[in-house]
């Protein structure tokens, strides 16, 4: 090797030597800062840090106030945005109904039948009924993020996600009772449905309604706790039949499309029987004489004998697949033919 190519070894020590005093340096610097910061919004830190630099000049404390002067230097600058509160009477009819699924005399009524109010939520966002009302419609209706929508609403991000929840939030406590079971909706439509269901193509006159199980797949969870100590892990959500980790959920489908019924979310590894015994409906039927002469049809998983004495009585069942009963065969075929999804349907509307 030629000497003159031969690196210099005590410059490369110097060298060295300068970046860990400038890494230190930095570390010790970014630590004042974090120390000298904590506890302030962060939306609040600049004009907190810039407040300091002046206090520190005054005092002479000529360090302090090169960290803070080295620190506001290097922060980036906000972007100017300039957003334009949101304003209902811009809002036109066709662009009403596609983007909330509503007309704007809709939206009116429904702010008026669900006792909406000017919302203020915990984190002290405050925000008019028909705009909450329009940021709850705009996220149901179409699988968007808090970031799309911050130019329409002229609101931030987080406080758009803080209307939403407070919102959903609202309408599921005053009105969980319905999702329960609307059985005072559906009884007074038995006849109707019951018709509507024969008219399709279905051999009986007294099945209103279609009972059914959906798995919602979900990431693998970590092993955790429940509350009362017991390990659990990521087998209690997984669902063998699906071959995925999901939440289960029970609903009641009327021919209309209405969901009756609505039970969930269930650990995915749980069968429908044991979550239609958990649910409650077969008792809720059963105690109402109006659903007396009328049946619920299921696929296989709800069959008419098994532990719980209200689906023998309640419920129907699809004829299985066997040697000798063809003609039994084609009626619960028929009946399969107008049977409503409605786990399709909310997929994909969602």
């Amino acid at each position: 090797m030629d000497p003159r190519e031969a690196p210099d070894s005590s410059e490369d020590a110097v060298i060295s030597d300068g970046e860990a005093a400038a890494y230190a340096l930095d570390s010790d610097m970014k630590w004042f800062v974090r120390t000298a910061v904590r506890g302030v919004p962060r939306h609040h830190r600049s004009a907190y840090m810039y407040q300091r630099l002046l206090q520190t000049r005054e005092t002479g404390n000529t360090l302090e106030a090169a960290v803070f002067f080295s620190e506001l230097a290097t922060m980036a600058k906000p972007v100017p945005t300039r957003r334009v509160p949101f304003n209902f009477n811009s809002v036109s009819e066709d662009e009403s109904l596609i983007r909330f699924r509503f007309s704007r005399a809709e939206l009116v009524m429904l702010i008026e039948l669900m006792g909406l109010t000017e919302n203020i939520t915990r984190e002290r966002t405050k925000a008019s009924a028909i705009e909450a009302l329009y940021i709850l419609l705009y996220r149901l209706a179409a699988p968007v993020r808090g970031t799309e929508l911050q130019d329409y609403f002229g609101r931030s991000e987080s406080g758009i996600s803080n209307i939403f929840l407070h919102t959903l939030n609202f309408l599921d406590v005053k009105y969980k009772k319905l999702l329960a079971f609307g059985g005072h909706i559906a009884a007074t439509r038995l006849c109707v449905y019951s018709n509507a269901i024969f008219e399709a193509g279905s051999p009986y006159t007294n099945i209103w309604s279609f009972i059914d199980g959906t798995v919602r797949g979900i990431c693998r969870p970590q092993p955790r706790k429940n509350g009362t100590g017991k390990m659990l892990t990521q087998q209690s959500v997984y669902n063998g039949h699906k071959r995925k980790h999901g939440l289960k959920f029970q609903t009641l489908v009327a021919p209309d499309g209405l969901i009756i019924h609505l039970f969930g979310p269930f650990p995915g590894r749980n069968h429908d029987i044991k979550m239609f015994a958990k649910s409650g409906l077969a008792d809720q039927v059963r105690s109402d004489f109006r659903f007396a002469d009328y049946r619920i049809f299921g696929d296989c998983a709800w069959p008419r004998r098994c532990d719980a004495e209200p689906i023998r009585r309640r419920s129907w069942k699809p004829y299985r697949c066997a040697k000798g009963y063809k003609q039994q065969d084609e009626q619960g075929q028929s009946v399969c033919r107008v049977v409503l999804c409605s786990s399709g349907e909310l997929l994909e509307n969602t």
